[in-house]
């Protein structure tokens, strides 16, 4: 995903509604498809900006991005190819739901268990062919982890 990263970012932070536009949305839009034909990132009501980059960063493991405006309204996060934004008090509502797929469910519940992560569902082998877990965020989001089984 590489340079697209930034040019989603960009185009993003454009269409937050509450700020104004950036002079080419057209421009960003192209430019967030350089190296994918679609790009998704969920955006996340958030209450509280800080917590929700907190709580993602020590207990999830992703790393801050970017944040935007002063004070700071809009940020995203991001661990490996999973990319997370969040909007204070904006853009939709909640709590939301996200499929997760991961290598290894397994590995990563004993991370977030020690990490603190509010594991709200333990791992359950599924009849559809998937190993889940559901993690719960500060404002009620679930995300939902799985692994294939063999």
């Amino acid at each position: 995903m590489g340079k697209s990263w930034a040019a989603v970012a960009m185009l993003v932070l454009g269409l937050v509604g509450c700020r104004g536009e950036p002079d080419s949305l057209r421009d960003l839009a192209r430019a967030a498809h350089d190296d994918e034909d679609f790009v998704s990132v969920p955006i996340l009501r958030t209450s509280n900006l800080d917590r929700s980059l907190a709580y993602y960063e020590q207990q999830l493991g992703f790393e801050t991005q970017f944040t935007w405006g002063e004070p700071a309204s809009f940020a995203g996060t991001r661990r490996g190819e999973t990319l997370i934004f969040f909007c204070l008090e904006c853009q939709g509502s909640g709590p939301n739901w996200m499929m997760i797929f991961v290598r290894d469910v397994r590995g990563l519940h004993d991370e977030l268990k020690k990490r603190g992560a509010n594991i709200v569902r333990g791992l359950v082998e599924e009849p559809w062919g998937m190993v889940e877990m559901h993690v719960e965020d500060p404002d009620g989001h679930i995300l939902r982890f799985g692994t294939g089984t063999d």
